[in-house]
């Protein structure tokens, strides 16, 4: 495959990883804040563990990117 091919799915994947970190930011800040301000309700509690499930999910969408791209590093240097 070509270099702008990997060129390209990078790029796409910048996007998707900044929308998803801006996500959990998001969800994380909104999450504290009711939590400061708000009764201690359940749906507080669900909100923050939401934003820590979304915050564990761009982690492991940024190990499994780079186990594929030392794939294909290891590939095209072959």
């Amino acid at each position: 495959m070509s270099a702008s091919y990997y060129q390209s799915v990078n790029k796409i994947f910048g996007v998707f990883y900044y929308f998803l970190n801006t996500l959990c930011l998001a969800l994380t800040a909104i999450g504290i804040t009711k939590y400061m301000l708000d009764d201690r309700s359940w749906v507080n509690y669900l909100i923050v563990v939401v934003s820590l499930f979304s915050i564990l999910l761009v982690i492991k969408h940024i190990k499994d990117f780079g186990r594929v791209a030392n794939k294909v590093l290891h590939r095209k240097n072959r």
